[in-house]
C-alpha cells in the first residue's frame, strides 16, 4: 500500500496546477500586510472599543496576530478551493486523461487504488496546511516580528468571548492544533469532491459538485431557521476549529464536531469505493 500512495502522491507533485494554490496564499499574505500597513490597525480599535482599551494596541499586532488574521480565510475559503481541485482530479481527471484505463490494464484491487488515493490526498492536504500555517508566521514574524503578551481575536465567530490574552507558546500551540483540526474537517470535503471524482468523467464537474455543496451549507447554516441541522452541516463543522482558542475548551463539542467529520470521510469514501468497483472505466 505504501508504494502505491507513493506513487500518487509523485503523480500530483508533477501537476503543475497544484502549485497554483501556492503563489495565490502568497499573494493573500502579501495584500494582508498591505491592509495592515495602511489601514494603522483603527478597525481592531474600533471593534474593541465597546470591550476593553489598550494603551498600545499595536504591540499586539505582531507577527504571531498576523499569522492568525489570515488563519481563517486561507482554511474557509482557498484550501476548500483547492481540495475540490486536487480530489475532484484523481479519479475524473485520469478518466479524462486516460491514463487511469492504461493503469488498470494490469490485475488491480480497485479498493486499493481508491485507499490509496485517499490516503494521498490526506497526506498532501496535510502538507498543504503546514506550509501555510508555517509560511504565515514566518513572514508575520519577519515583518512585525513578536510579541510576549498574544492577544486571541474572537470578535463575530459567536464563541461568547470577544478576546483571550495567551503566552506565545500558548498561542502557538493553539495555532497548529487548529491547523491540524483543519486539515481533518478539509479532507471531510475531499472526499465528497473524490466521490464525485468518481461519477463524473471530467475533473471539472467533480469540482463544481463539490464547491457547490460546501457554499451551498455555508449559506443554510447562516439562515435563522436552520438552527436543528446547522450543528451538523459541511461548512459549519469543517470550520469548528475557532473553539480552540478559547480559554475553556467545550470537549464536548470538539468530539461532536470530529465525529461528524469522520462520518463524512468514512461515509463518502465508502461509496467511492462501491462506486468505482462497479464504474466501467471508459
Amino acid at each position: 500500500m505504501l508504494r502505491e500512495i507513493w506513487f500518487e502522491i509523485r503523480k500530483i507533485a508533477v501537476q503543475k496546477k497544484n502549485y497554483v494554490m501556492l503563489f495565490g496564499h502568497l499573494f493573500f499574505l502579501i495584500l494582508c500586510y498591505v491592509c495592515f500597513k495602511t489601514s494603522n490597525f483603527r478597525f481592531f480599535e474600533r471593534e474593541m472599543a465597546d470591550t476593553i482599551k489598550f494603551d498600545n494596541f499595536q504591540r499586539f499586532v505582531d507577527g504571531l496576530f498576523f499569522a492568525r488574521v489570515g488563519l481563517v480565510p486561507t482554511f474557509v475559503i482557498l484550501m476548500p478551493i483547492f481540495i475540490c481541485t486536487l480530489a475532484g482530479d484523481m479519479v475524473a481527471g485520469e478518466i479524462q486523461d486516460g491514463s487511469l484505463k492504461m493503469y488498470m490494464a494490469r490485475p488491480r484491487s480497485r479498493t486499493r487504488i481508491i485507499l490509496a488515493k485517499l490516503s494521498a490526498i490526506y497526506l498532501v492536504n496535510l502538507l498543504y496546511c503546514l506550509y501555510f500555517a508555517v509560511a504565515a508566521i514566518v513572514i508575520g514574524i519577519c515583518l512585525r516580528g513578536y510579541s510576549s503578551s498574544q492577544l486571541i481575536y474572537l470578535h463575530g465567530l459567536g464563541l461568547g468571548s470577544e478576546m483571550v490574552l495567551m503566552s506565545p507558546a500558548q498561542a502557538l500551540t493553539c495555532y497548529f492544533m487548529t491547523v491540524l483540526y483543519y486539515s481533518i474537517s478539509i479532507m471531510a470535503l475531499g472526499s465528497i469532491a473524490f466521490f464525485f471524482s468518481t461519477i463524473f468523467d471530467r475533473m471539472s464537474g467533480a469540482m463544481v459538485s463539490a464547491i457547490t455543496i460546501y457554499f451551498v451549507c455555508y449559506i443554510v447554516e447562516k439562515l435563522p431557521f436552520a438552527d436543528k441541522i446547522e450543528p451538523y452541516l459541511l461548512s459549519k463543522v469543517m470550520n469548528g476549529g475557532s473553539l480552540l482558542w478559547l480559554t475553556d475548551i467545550p470537549y464536548g463539542r470538539m468530539v461532536t464536531n470530529l465525529s461528524t467529520l469522520f462520518i463524512y470521510i468514512a461515509f463518502f469514501s465508502m461509496l467511492s469505493i462501491i462506486n468505482f468497483n462497479i464504474k466501467d472505466i471508459k
